[in-house]
């Protein structure tokens, strides 16, 4: 008889008394209340009601947005080709105190070169989230792409194709 119950599982006995676990989803948060050693079957049921709204009340669930043109490209020394192009892995959503998604800021650590060969999904670097100064969260920077080292051949290759434009 809750707004937005996804769970419930009761339980009596003499020693623990009225038990109850429940869970509940809104706007995208999550919370479960348990209840143990109440008196009687109503109890139980307004403990967790009271704690889920308190709950929905005071907390909320935010999924940070990144602007994706903060990652620059990555030089790829000795590599077939110049540059990497960095994405980052999915940014999960934290559950804050209401008003603290204002205070969320985040920081992007790249590198500024990385030496062929570079491997799909290879890390780059980090984005680290903060709420207040404090770390919620930090998602890896990854290469779009492999890289290969350049080799004599490619080197070669890419010489010849300039002399034939010159010529």
């Amino acid at each position: 008889f809750y707004s937005g119950t996804t769970g419930l599982k009761t339980g009596t006995t003499s020693r623990a008394g009225y038990c109850l676990s429940a869970s509940a989803e809104r706007n995208g948060l999550h919370l479960i209340a348990v209840v143990m050693g109440a008196d009687s079957s109503n109890e139980r049921f307004d403990g967790a009601k009271a704690m889920l709204d308190w709950g929905f009340a005071n907390f909320e669930t935010v999924t940070p947005q990144l602007d994706s043109s903060l990652l620059s490209e990555v030089r790829v020394l000795k590599g077939v080709e110049a540059f990497v192009v960095p994405v980052a892995d999915e940014i999960k959503p934290l559950t804050l105190k209401k008003g603290e998604s204002e205070k969320i800021s985040t920081e992007i650590i790249l590198v500024e070169n990385i030496e062929a060969p570079c491997e799909e999904n290879q890390i780059l670097g980090k984005i680290i989230l903060t709420v207040d100064g404090k770390t919620a969260g930090e998602v890896n920077i990854r290469s779009k792409n492999p890289v290969e080292r350049i080799n004599f051949s490619v080197m070669l290759l890419r010489f010849l194709k300039v002399l034939s434009k010159s010529l």
